[in-house]
C-alpha cells in the first residue's frame, strides 16, 4: 500500500497547514485534501489510503460529518487508520469517535508534536 494520507476539513487554511506538515517529499507520503464529505468520498473511491485525518464538523450545516465519514471510511477499507480532530470535543464525543472506529482523537488546537508522534507510529 502506498503511504497515502487523506485530510478532510472544511477550512482551507487547515488543509494547507496539514498538507505542508505531512506532505514533505522526503517523508514519502502522498497527501490528498478534501473540503467536503463528497470530495472525500470521491477520493476514497479512486485511491487507497493508509490514514485519514478528518475534522468532526465539516461545515456549519454538518455538525457531525466526521462521524458519518468514519463509517464510510470503514466501509471502504476497515484497515484505514482514522484520526478525528475537533474544536467541539468532550468526553461523549471522544467515546463515540472510538466506538465508531476512530484510532485517534484530538482536540483543537492540535499540538503539532502530538500529530508528529502519531504519524511516526503510523508511517
Amino acid at each position: 500500500m502506498e503511504n497515502r494520507l487523506l485530510i478532510v476539513d472544511d477550512e482551507e487554511a487547515i488543509l494547507y497547514a496539514y498538507k505542508r506538515l505531512f506532505g514533505a517529499p522526503k517523508r514519502g507520503i502522498i497527501v490528498d485534501t478534501a473540503k467536503s464529505m463528497q470530495e472525500a468520498v470521491d477520493l476514497l473511491k479512486t485511491n487507497k489510503y493508509k490514514v485519514v485525518l478528518t475534522d468532526l464538523r465539516l461545515g456549519i450545516e454538518d455538525d457531525l460529518g466526521g462521524f458519518r465519514l468514519i463509517k464510510l471510511i470503514k466501509s471502504f477499507d476497515s484497515n484505514i487508520k482514522i484520526i478525528l480532530v475537533t474544536a467541539y470535543g468532550n468526553f461523549q464525543v471522544e467515546k463515540e469517535s472510538y466506538e465508531m472506529g476512530a484510532d485517534y482523537y484530538l482536540e483543537k488546537p492540535v499540538p503539532t508534536d502530538a500529530l508528529r508522534k502519531i504519524f511516526k507510529e503510523l508511517y
